[in-house]
């Protein structure tokens, strides 16, 4: 009888934390849309937060867990990069010589953790002139606008600074 009762409370737990999750995942897509859509399109932000929520759920992506000490430096270092994109498309705008010297590049991670390695192929996208197009085994696979910059460095920087961010072990490939 005691046995059933300690797992009605596991069980008890268990759907609780669960709840706790959905209810989070709604909470962090709810902010996305209202910073995306400037609070506004909820016909069809409703519609698509449940279905993120939803998917969440049934995917179970992994929790991230934030290192709140390294936040501060992972937004200037990003922000930073967005400055620095930004006026490298315009400079490219207004160029005369168009050449392109647009490449794909394999990226070898230096972190084994699995949240890292897909925080980094998401979020490759939006620094200056790069796209992460796959994970192939212990590589990334990256479009660069120009393969004579130093997108080597920018890649690496960037996943120390998410290592950081989700505590995550750096160095030695998996």
């Amino acid at each position: 009888m005691a046995a059933t009762r300690g797992k009605r409370s596991e069980n008890s737990q268990q759907q609780g934390l669960r709840i706790v999750r959905v209810l989070l995942w709604a909470l962090v897509y709810t902010v996305i849309w209202t910073l995306l859509s400037s609070g506004q399109g909820w016909y069809i932000g409703i519609p698509v937060i449940c279905l993120a929520t939803g998917l969440s759920y049934i995917l179970q992506p992994p929790s991230l867990a934030f290192r709140l000490q390294h936040l501060p430096s992972f937004i200037a270092y990003f922000v930073s990069r967005q400055l620095l994109g930004g006026m490298d498309v315009a400079k490219r705008s207004f160029q005369r010589d168009a050449s392109s010297h647009a490449a794909w590049v394999h990226y070898p991670f230096t972190c084994p953790a699995l949240n890292t390695r897909i925080g980094l192929s998401a979020l490759i996208g939006l620094l200056p002139g790069t796209l992460g197009a796959r994970i192939e085994s212990d590589q990334l696979l990256i479009h660069v606008l120009d393969e004579r910059l130093d997108w080597k460095s920018e890649v690496a920087t960037l996943e120390r600074h998410l290592s950081k961010l989700l505590g995550t072990p750096e160095g030695g490939s998996s």
